[in-house]
């Protein structure tokens, strides 16, 4: 049945695609644009026998080094848009194996608008919406919060077909199914069988009790090689013309023994803008992330916490952004996963890292 309703509504897409291009060629419109960043990060944990490696989202310790180009090519015809979102460089990848010859497909969908409440959307996508963005230039602060980065590796985007319901100016809700993205053998490793085909579901509501807060919850079922649930919760509120405070909290449960296991967060956002130039803003993180000691798949789990603050001074100049950050970041002497070293290579429960970036935009 789920099948059956993935190619019915694939084809009325792009049925309805082909037949927007034949019958209004004349409105057209194409939109082009994009961003490229630079950055310099040092850990002040390092050492000459204690050099950090290269995070989740590709930034290098004491590099100056280019993170990310963005290209979006947006292409309408009437009723039916084509959207893709390219991404080349180190940061869109998990583990890049060759950084500077890296690209990453991000988006790219087919969207055909039935009526002003209902449209369809089919091809590579995000799966739900979510708070922070891998591009800098859409993203607050230059380095993606823990639970973004734990999202990550369980593939938030994936291929498939999504439908979009507007109730009224406050309430939507979108829903759709994708296909497995991690075709490898299941976790237990007794079978050698890949998993393929549409496996997962994911559904949002948005909604805007009252003006300038918007709250969205989101369902993810996972149904493949790593099988689990998310749940997700954001909120964002604009206090005044100069003030915005966000909310994001995350619950993710593993069915099953996996490298990524459960963990529930808190995220909570907060930006004050100085004048037209400047705007200030502190990202508090909490995590609660049980997992297998070292990676290992066993019945035995450690629990670990992670708090994380954020400090991000953002400066906007023309097409220019300039993003100087420092994060303090603890976590529980137990957490043997994610121990830090300190410059005399000895395990400590701290680290401090300072990332300095400049991101242009067209």
């Amino acid at each position: 049945m789920k099948k059956s309703l993935f190619y019915i509504v694939l084809s009325f897409v792009f049925a309805g695609a082909l037949h927007a291009q034949k019958h209004h060629k004349d409105s057209s419109t194409l939109k082009i644009a994009g961003s490229a960043d630079i950055y310099y990060k040092y850990d002040f944990a390092q050492s000459q026998t204690n050099i950090p490696s290269q995070d989740i989202v590709g930034t290098k310790q004491n590099s100056l080094d280019f993170g990310l180009f963005d290209l979006k090519i947006q292409k309408s015809y009437g009723k039916a848009t084509f959207f893709t979102d390219l991404a080349f460089g180190p940061r869109p990848d998990v583990k890049p194996v060759d950084p500077q010859n890296s690209y990453h497909l991000q988006n790219l969908y087919v969207s055909y608008q039935v009526n002003k409440k209902l449209s369809f959307a089919a091809g590579a996508m995000y799966k739900y919406q979510s708070f922070e963005k891998i591009t800098p230039i859409d993203n607050f602060n230059y380095s993606m919060s823990k639970s973004w980065e734990q999202n990550f590796l369980t593939n938030p985007r994936a291929a498939g077909i999504k439908a979009n319901y507007i109730f009224s100016d406050k309430v939507s809700l979108s829903a759709g199914f994708y296909n497995t993205v991690d075709p490898k053998a299941p976790a237990d490793n007794v079978s050698s069988t890949p998993s393929y085909g549409v496996s997962d579901f994911v559904t949002q509501l948005f909604v805007n009790p009252i003006k300038d807060l918007q709250l969205s919850a989101a369902y993810w079922r996972e149904a493949q090689t790593v099988n689990g649930s998310h749940t997700n919760f954001q909120a964002r509120y604009q206090v005044n013309k100069r003030l915005k405070l966000c909310l994001d909290a995350t619950k993710y449960k593993a069915d099953t023994l996996a490298a990524v296991n459960s963990y529930t967060s808190v995220v909570l956002y907060a930006q004050e803008k100085l004048n037209d130039i400047f705007t200030i803003g502190g990202r508090y993180e909490y995590m609660d992330k049980t997992e297998a000691p070292n990676g290992i798949n066993t019945f035995t789990y450690l629990p670990g916490y992670y708090s994380i603050l954020t400090l991000t001074l953002n400066e906007k100049l023309g097409p220019i952004a300039l993003k100087e950050e420092v994060k303090f970041d603890n976590t529980n002497k137990g957490n043997l996963n994610t121990v830090y070293l300190d410059k005399n290579s000895k395990a400590t429960d701290k680290a401090t890292q300072l990332v300095i970036a400049a991101v242009f935009s067209f």
